[in-house]
């Protein structure tokens, strides 16, 4: 190796960890040209494929362990491979292999969606056979992903309802898929009962296959649910709540620490313990960040600038409200969390005097659903969220002027409804 280097056949990129090594793209094409021409090809890159199923394997283990942080890493240095090691599975016919990458590393499409593992599942779902493997309900549930990411909401909820089924029907139970439901689509207004129903399933499903992981996600999903959608349970949302956190906190993983806490502080504030409950969504959103889960950090940041609007201090919620919106002009975030930050908004600029914002937004709401299709279903309570700054800012302007303001609105195109949004928040900001 050290020869290599010397002759700058490779590289040596050393941190703090590990030392990786690299090929220049002309020397990695000549190479290849190389290798193609010993006729060894195939078996080689059929070892490589072999070498990094076995790799995510076990990196979606060590991803939902108390060591996520290092291998978040470690994963995140071997994309290309992982990527690669697909690519010529299924090219190859070797769907099981490709299925296998596929199944491994699942939730991360929505932890950290910069690594596009959505499109790996998409990608192995194309290989022959691949829609009678054992593992295709895990890697349509990921696939999903990928659907919403565009904005092909239509093929996002067949994949996750296909998924359900074939789940029901005997298919290896996997919980994310079961997460996914709500952040794409449950949680509609008139999926209401559908919501609660599919959450308590899933749980008891959870519980049945012994999967500790997945019962600990969805008892927070549940309680999210419930304090969303069934005031009536909010000793039930809490109780599930902080099982969650206690379950996640006994086994010491940090992406279930961060939804036990974002589940209990929201159902805390909801419930009337503001100060306590604030705190604990505030850390979950830190430690979100600390593991560079992308989800959680916008979920948990979109609840504390509608809780801090109903609950807490107004300026407070405008600055975590612009930092949800920026986030969303940048194109960081998939759809469904675009609009659940307008839906915070809309809070938010109740409570800071922009009643007629608000009105302007619910017609640019309506519009785009209208005319494409928009969903209305992100993780969480938002369409609670969006009921309350609506009925408040029909209550500041009275029915008239709100309905002439929600007509201007139409106009917008959601994009530049938030660039209106994010000006008007850099101004009371500035002020404040």
């Amino acid at each position: 190796m050290s020869s290599l280097i010397d002759k700058s056949l490779l590289a040596a990129d050393r941190s703090e960890h590990a030392t990786r090594y690299r090929q220049l793209e002309t020397v990695r094409q000549y190479a290849e040209e190389r290798l193609v021409a010993s006729g060894e090809a195939d078996a080689v890159r059929e070892r490589h494929a072999r070498h990094f199923a076995a790799f995510a394997r076990e990196a979606g283990r060590g991803l939902w362990s108390g060591d996520e942080i290092a291998w978040a890493q470690r994963v995140e240095a071997d994309l290309d491979n992982v990527r690669a090691a697909v690519s010529w599975a299924v090219a190859a016919r070797e769907t099981d292999l490709a299925m296998r990458i596929a199944a491994a590393l699942v939730t991360q499409a929505v932890e950290r969606p910069a690594w596009a593992t959505a499109s790996i599942a998409e990608q192995a779902l194309t290989a022959p056979g691949a829609d009678s493997h054992p593992l295709r309900a895990i890697a349509m549930g990921e696939a999903a992903w990928a659907a919403a990411r565009i904005g092909d909401m239509d093929r996002a909820r067949a994949l996750i309802e296909e998924s359900i089924e074939a789940q029901r029907r005997g298919a290896r139970f996997t919980a994310s898929v079961w997460t996914y439901a709500p952040t794409l689509f449950d949680l509609d207004s008139d999926r209401t009962e559908i919501a609660i129903a599919r959450a308590e399933e899933a749980l008891a499903r959870a519980e049945q296959a012994g999967d500790v992981v997945g019962a600990i996600a969805l008892r927070a999903a549940h309680a999210v649910t419930l304090i969303g959608w069934a005031t009536d349970r909010w000793a039930d949302a809490r109780d599930s709540a902080e099982r969650a956190l206690s379950e996640a906190r006994a086994l010491g993983q940090p992406a279930l620490i961060a939804m036990g806490l974002l589940a209990l502080g929201e159902v805390l504030v909801i419930g009337g313990e503001a100060e306590r409950g604030l705190a604990m969504v505030r850390e979950s959103r830190e430690l979100s960040r600390e593991i560079n889960s992308n989800w959680q950090s916008i979920s948990a940041a979109g609840a504390l600038a509608y809780l801090e609007a109903f609950h807490g201090e107004p300026v407070r919620a405008a600055a975590e409200l612009h930092e949800l919106l920026a986030s969303f002009q940048r194109g960081n975030d998939p759809p469904a969390f675009g609009i659940g930050a307008i839906f915070g908004a809309m809070a938010v600029f109740c409570r800071i005097g922009r009643a007629d914002l608000v009105a302007r937004a619910d017609g640019a709401l309506r519009s785009s659903r209208q005319q494409d299709g928009l969903f209305f279903g992100p993780y969480g309570g938002y369409i609670a969220w969006l009921d309350q700054a609506v009925n408040e800012a029909h209550a500041a302007l009275g029915d008239r002027r709100y309905e002439s303001l929600a007509r201007e609105g139409a106009t917008l195109s959601l994009e530049a409804l938030v660039d209106e949004m994010v000006a008007i928040l850099n101004e009371f900001l500035a002020e404040a």
